[in-house]
């Protein structure tokens, strides 16, 4: 990676925090101090593969939050430790080895297409109170590095929510500090992969409770003629 996309996650992370700082003070107290060296090579030793260096530098600036129900990301999701993000990948994989191989499942080796079996190449990195899940999907391909959303019930079927880690924090970052709803390109790959089904699109506005505390709230996107 160029060093100007390295140099943005660190700017896109401050503002975050900055913004944090001003209208959520609790939440702030939840950000942990950087992830040790160590712990990202473990990381990367149990995958076989490199963590992206977005997503490395990002964990080099902060590993994660004290507590799942932190939403930094929208809509409701909390950085994961590295040491979590491990525990999790490791969680998953077990339960699908119980799982039965669909045949013609689709290219689950490929970036960016949908599965129901959780693959040794997604590396979660935030997490919901529910066991739904981001992850990175590092399996080849033109998409490799995207960021999907896995259901704790029915897998992956849907489009992506961001392109990498980087576009991701500039998409909260944006939300927070200039109020342009987050997930709104998200929005429109969502209505195309559900191109025909009666299913609502949304984005999301960041949101501040009478407790200070981080929310996000949803907002219809009026997405374009996709059938």
């Amino acid at each position: 990676m160029m060093n100007g996309m390295t140099d943005d996650v660190a700017t896109f992370w401050r503002d975050i925090v900055s913004w944090l700082e001003t209208n959520t003070p609790c939440e702030i107290v939840r950000i942990r101090p950087p992830a040790s060296d160590a712990s990202i090579a473990e990381i990367e030793s149990a995958i076989g593969h490199p963590v992206p260096d977005s997503m490395r530098q990002w964990w080099q600036l902060t590993d994660g939050v004290t507590q799942v129900g932190t939403p930094v990301i929208p809509p409701r999701f909390a950085p994961l430790p590295c040491a979590m993000a491990l525990q999790e990948m490791q969680l998953r994989l077990s339960i699908m080895t119980d799982e039965p191989i669909i045949p013609n499942d689709g290219s689950i080796d490929t970036a960016g297409e949908s599965t129901h079996r959780f693959h040794h190449l997604f590396l979660p990195i935030a997490e919901d109170n529910s066991g739904d899940l981001i992850c990175i999907d590092l399996r080849s391909g033109h998409l490799q590095g995207c960021l999907i959303l896995w259901d704790h019930e029915g897998g992956w079927h849907d489009a992506f929510l961001w392109t990498n880690v980087a576009a991701m924090l500039e998409d909260v970052r944006n939300a927070m500090r200039d109020g342009t709803p987050a997930l709104s390109a998200y929005a429109i790959r969502h209505a195309r992969y559900f191109a025909g089904y009666d299913i609502e699109h949304v984005a999301w506005k960041a949101d501040v409770s009478p407790s200070m505390e981080l929310s996000w709230k949803s907002e219809r996107v009026e997405v374009p003629d996709v059938e």
